[in-house]
């Protein structure tokens, strides 16, 4: 076995094979009590769309690498391989899950990036009712032929090349997984900042921003960070020590409130505000958008 194969293995296959179950699922989210401790309140979590973990209590996380170092205290590399093979051997993928610039599986061919055209990538957003303006500021399309089938989605860049990837059919990323920022201005970070669990929800806040939207909104001139997956708020957190003002708009959700306390945990001296309250009814800012009236005159 060699990293690519370790890290296709589904991270809930390689702890049930640990004898760990999820406690509860919450969306895409999968909590499980801690392996690192003894705990009542499951605080261990498994992003499976992006096969990652957090674990709470130590603020660590990662893929399933990541994972074998902690369980196994060591960062020898064919002993970490040798453990994961023998509890839970890698399998052929048996779907397309994730594309990689630096190592793209045989059957995923043509990659190629530009600006938003496809009538269907268009749709995508005007399905959600956010602004193709914007959706055309931020967004890319990707184009690829994978199993001989031609596909497309939408591409936002995070901050190390990789893209998240949206269609009607497909969520995914382009490798390397890291969060996504946007700055007012790129050479100037402004005192306040807003977090959002990922970029449609940052494209619905810039829409109701764009038509004058008061209601949830709490800053108009903020830096804007975006988690693309729950395991990377520890990636996140350095960057935010900058800021005197952080405003969550994350899901309404347990794990949502979770990374909310995780960051007013990490920031008790700064000004932290809770932001979902202000669409406490919806499950997020997408949803709360798509609900509005003005958008269906």
């Amino acid at each position: 076995m060699n990293i690519e194969q370790a890290k296709r293995i589904k991270l809930e296959k390689f702890l049930n094979k640990l004898g760990m179950e999820p406690v509860e699922a919450n969306g895409n989210c999968l909590w499980y009590y801690s392996p690192f401790r003894k705990e009542e309140v499951p605080s261990f979590i498994v992003d499976v769309n992006n096969n990652v973990w957090f674990d709470q209590g130590t603020d660590k996380g990662g893929n399933i690498i990541e994972l074998a170092k902690q369980l196994y205290q060591t960062d020898i590399m064919p002993f970490l391989l040798d453990k994961i093979d023998e509890i839970a051997p890698a399998v052929p993928p048996t779907k397309f899950d994730i594309l990689s610039l630096t190592g793209l599986e045989e059957t995923v061919k043509f990659v190629t990036i530009e600006e938003l055209k496809s009538i269907k990538d268009i749709a995508y957003f005007t399905s959600r009712n956010i602004d193709i303006a914007i959706a055309d500021k931020y967004c890319k399309q990707i184009s690829f032929r994978f199993n001989d089938r031609d596909c497309q989605a939408v591409a936002f860049p995070n901050i190390h090349g990789g893209y998240e990837l949206r269609s009607n059919i497909y969520s995914g990323h382009m490798l390397p997984l890291a969060i996504s920022i946007v700055r007012m201005n790129p050479n100037v970070i402004t005192s306040s900042c807003c977090i959002f669990t990922d970029f449609i929800d940052f494209l619905s806040y810039k829409t109701l921003l764009a038509h004058g939207e008061t209601e949830i909104l709490v800053e108009k001139f903020a830096d804007t960070y975006i988690l693309n997956s729950p395991s990377l708020i520890s990636k996140a957190l350095p960057n935010l020590n900058a800021y005197s003002h952080i405003y969550c708009y994350l899901n309404n959700d347990k794990t949502g409130r979770a990374i909310t306390e995780t960051i007013q945990g990490a920031f008790a001296d700064r000004h932290v505000v809770d932001a979902s309250e202000r669409y406490a009814d919806f499950q997020n800012v997408s949803t709360y958008l798509q609900k509005k009236s003005w958008r269906k005159k």
